[in-house]
């Protein structure tokens, strides 16, 4: 007769760590899902072990959307609404979603470039709504879909010394001495 803690299907009390091998127990509180998902002997185990290729664990959180023709991520957003992703280990900063699914169909994101969507839609990971950018023109882009307010594009001309940014005056009202 089993017991109600024990996997209904094969029974199983132990198993081995997938990364030292050491025995794991089940004990008599664990649901069957704690159980069914438990891989790991520690957290140093589970931080050692080798993760999915980046590729195939991207390729589990999209999601294509029928009528818009964007393929939304279905995985962790950031504060902003970027999907995001990790990689290489725990401590390292996720990668953003859209920015790996650039690189995945085209190659490396030239140095200084941004990914940038033209479907205006932060969550969309779909290669044929990206297209590479400067933040210059991707600023540009948002001021005419109404997405940013036209004035904000003045912080973009260079700055006066010691500002970052516009400054109080332009780089022509300093040389024609404009107050």
């Amino acid at each position: 007769m089993s017991l109600p803690y024990e996997n209904s299907t094969s029974g199983e009390r132990e198993r081995s760590c997938e990364t030292c091998g050491s025995m794991l127990t089940r004990s008599k509180g664990s649901s069957t899902r704690q159980w069914l998902t438990k891989r790991f002997c520690s957290k140093s185990c589970k931080e050692r072990a080798p993760k999915a290729p980046l590729e195939s664990r991207f390729w589990e959180k999209v999601n294509r959307v029928s009528g818009t023709g964007c393929w939304e991520w279905a995985g962790a957003k950031d504060e902003r609404g970027y999907g995001i992703i990790s990689h290489k280990t725990e401590s390292s900063s996720p990668l953003k979603a859209h920015r790996v699914s650039w690189e995945i169909h085209f190659g490396q994101i030239p140095d200084g470039m941004m990914v940038c969507h033209a479907c205006d839609n932060r969550g969309c990971v779909n290669p044929s709504h990206l297209m590479i950018g400067t933040q210059t023109a991707n600023m540009v882009d948002a001021a005419k879909k109404g997405r940013l307010n036209p004035n904000s594009l003045l912080n973009l001309r260079p700055g006066a010394p010691e500002y970052r940014g516009a400054g109080p005056k332009s780089q022509k009202e300093l040389q024609h001495g404009k107050c």
